[in-house]
């Protein structure tokens, strides 16, 4: 069975692959005009069209979001995807942004447990997350000890665009994310 996490990314590749963009319950400004569609319905003063309205509205929405026209994707599953993204150079689409158009909240820094340590051909180290997210070592800084499995790994923004990370508690190295 999927993760929550894996969901969420499943959910935002939707967004990106769906022909012709998308709209999504909780979208910035371009909200997609099938939502729009049956908020609109709630302006109809008599009780008999507005629930019409409604009625055929929503019937439109399922029947975009089963042709994947439409995706709708709830607030905390953006969050979880941005931090399963961490580390990735993503294009400016607006896809996380805020309803008022607005950047949301950056995330700086992520902590999750250690699934596999080693190093590479070049002697550097290279891990994995308990999420998947794969990362290499970009510096010559030595690590000390053997990081085990479980191990927390913190990873926050460093300068120009780059990360660090700490291993168990140890000296930070940096790190580009590469998978």
């Amino acid at each position: 069975m999927p993760s929550n996490r894996s969901r969420a990314l499943g959910a935002l590749a939707a967004l990106l692959l769906v022909p012709g963009g998308a709209a999504w319950a909780q979208d910035g400004p371009d909200q997609g005009g099938a939502a729009k569609a049956v908020f609109a319905c709630r302006a109809i003063a008599s009780e008999a069209e507005r629930l019409a309205c409604y009625d055929r509205e929503v019937g439109a929405l399922e029947e975009a979001e089963k042709a994947e026209r439409v995706v709708i994707v709830e607030q905390a599953e953006i969050r979880e995807a941005r931090r399963g993204l961490f580390g990735f150079t993503l294009p400016k689409i607006g896809l996380f942004g805020k309803r008022d158009g607005t950047e949301a909240e950056e995330i700086d820094r992520v902590e999750e447990p250690l699934a596999s340590f080693g190093f590479d051909a070049s002697g550097r180290a290279t891990f994995t997350l308990a999420n998947g997210a794969k990362w290499l070592q970009i510096d010559n800084q030595a690590v000390l000890g053997t990081p085990k499995p479980g191990d927390v790994v913190r990873i926050e923004s460093a300068a120009l665009g780059s990360y660090r990370a700490s291993i168990g508690g140890r000296r930070a190295i940096r790190v580009r994310r590469v998978g």
